[in-house]
């Protein structure tokens, strides 16, 4: 019983991290044409009790090259970091879905 347990901890931690990676995207889509906006560059880190996820913000442009783009955001590679953030959640979802299945089988096994 302890494992699944564990299994749904893991997977809320997935859902987490993928939302969390996520929202770091639509930010940086949203903020696709804003000057000097530093772009959020979300890192993934395994631990014990299931993924993590830290964002970090882009150092800020040098201002010794003017006129370079307003910001390093690139739609492109945005939006497929967001469908991989969409997916991983999903997949979390399912276990965690799974694990539901699992223990309420359990259950009633036992009753």
């Amino acid at each position: 019983m302890a494992r699944m347990i564990a299994g749904a901890s893991y997977a809320l931690a997935g859902l987490k991290a993928a939302s969390t990676q996520f929202s770091a995207r639509a930010d940086n889509i949203a903020n696709l044409q804003t000057p000097n906006y530093r772009r959020a560059i979300p890192e993934q880190t395994s631990t014990l009790g299931g993924p993590k996820v830290t964002v970090r913000r882009e150092p800020a442009p040098d201002p010794a090259f003017p006129g370079g783009p307003a910001n390093n955001v690139r739609l492109e590679d945005e939006l497929v970091a967001a469908k991989i953030s969409e997916v991983a959640y999903k997949a979390a979802a399912r276990v965690l879905r799974a694990a539901d299945e699992i223990t309420e089988e359990t259950l009633d096994i036992l009753t």
